[in-house]
């Protein structure tokens, strides 16, 4: 291999791993349980899922995985994919929270 061919090989991963860095495929919940995740993470840097239900939500907060979506979030962050969760604004109310001490600042399920 000459030092040509290496650049242009060099020079085609780049641009992949950077075109991959500014993608982000959405999905619905239901898109996300028949989804071939392996190849999803390779092309993609970022995963949206809409309208994620209360009970999806509690397996995540819960770190459970029964369920073929919580279970390929999880394996998304794992994978280091950034997940972004959208919800309807009427499961808002409902979410249960409590706030922790000062001392771990911040908000938990």
């Amino acid at each position: 291999m000459n030092g040509e061919t290496l650049q242009r090989i060099v020079e085609e991963i780049v641009s992949r791993l950077q075109r991959r860095a500014q993608s982000t495929v959405t999905l619905s919940v239901a898109q996300l349980r028949d989804a071939d995740c392996p190849a999803l993470f390779c092309q993609h840097a970022s995963l949206r899922i809409l309208l994620v239900d209360l009970p999806l939500l509690g397996q995540l907060a819960d770190a459970e995985t029964d369920d073929a979506a919580a279970r390929k979030i999880h394996d998304a962050l794992a994978f280091g994919i950034r997940v972004q969760l959208s919800l309807h604004s009427q499961l808002l109310p409902v979410i249960p929270v409590k706030k922790t001490g000062s001392s771990a600042g911040g908000i938990h399920r």
